[in-house]
């Protein structure tokens, strides 16, 4: 029987998780979305939620040399910034920004109150993103996310924001004649949907034979606590099970384990 479609927005995880190293990062942690699109599995276009408290900004001015990028402001009242000046746009207002004009743009959030912008944007591959008042520029990365450069081609810090720090465990188990259910839902479902995830550094599955069960454990590389934040929501500590998962396991762990990297080889 196929899924109902409709969902209450609100029920979504709101995270504030980004790719952007430091300093960049830190001036952006008042904005917080959710992925309602990566919800749906669209895969042609990203729509986020987006929700900017009082003094907080979108990102930096930046500018997408492939992908088309619309909003439309839900709540509040915000400042857009782009290479025309500033312009003053309240709830009913929308603004679009087509690919490779170079229309450096951000949104700024001078009031009181939370603004709540509808993003959309689509994911043609070969995307880059060019920041005109920073030194940052943005590549096509591993997994649809993307890496940073400065400007003159030299790597951000490889020991910063960008090293994969904590790893996620987490284990279920089935039984011998479904050994193969998991790990079909596995490369099907769940690692497209993380890989597309601010913060996601990689992932394994292993398994082993415990008397006439299948256990399996599932390591995740998330690079801080932000990012997992973004994928399992405010209660990290409690694990992700989807229904197609728990159908596919006799039991499973209801909370995961963190652990921080403290070397790498």
């Amino acid at each position: 029987m196929p899924e109902k479609s409709g969902f209450d927005p609100l029920m979504l995880p709101e995270s504030n998780a980004t790719l952007l190293p430091e300093p960049f990062r830190a001036e952006i942690q008042k904005r917080w979305y959710r992925r309602l699109g990566d919800h749906m599995k669209l895969t042609n276009f990203g729509v986020n939620l987006t929700r900017i408290a009082p003094g907080g900004k979108s990102a930096p001015r930046h500018a997408h040399s492939r992908q088309d990028e619309f909003v439309y402001v839900l709540e509040g009242k915000v400042e857009l910034e782009t290479n025309a000046g500033v312009e003053a746009l309240h709830a009913g207002r929308c603004a679009g920004f087509p690919a490779g004009t170079g229309n450096a743009h951000r949104f700024v959030n001078r009031s009181a109150a939370d603004v709540i912008l509808l993003v959309v944007g689509d994911r043609t591959a070969g995307d880059e993103v060019s920041y005109p008042d920073i030194d940052l520029h943005g590549h096509p990365g591993a997994g649809g996310r993307y890496a940073f450069t400065h400007k003159d081609g030299r790597l951000t810090d490889p020991n910063g924001p960008d090293r994969p720090m904590i790893l996620r465990e987490w284990r279920g188990r089935a039984s011998l004649a479904n050994a193969e259910a998991y790990p079909a839902h596995f490369r099907r479902n769940v690692l497209p949907e993380i890989a597309r995830l601010p913060g996601f550094a990689g992932a394994e599955l292993g398994k082993r034979q415990i008397g006439d069960t299948i256990e399996f454990l599932v390591l995740t590389r998330w690079r801080d606590f932000g990012a997992i934040e973004g994928f399992a929501g405010r209660e990290i500590d409690k694990a992700v099970v989807e229904p197609v998962a728990i159908a596919a396991l006799i039991d499973f762990d209801a909370r995961v384990q963190h652990y921080e990297v403290i070397e790498e080889a």
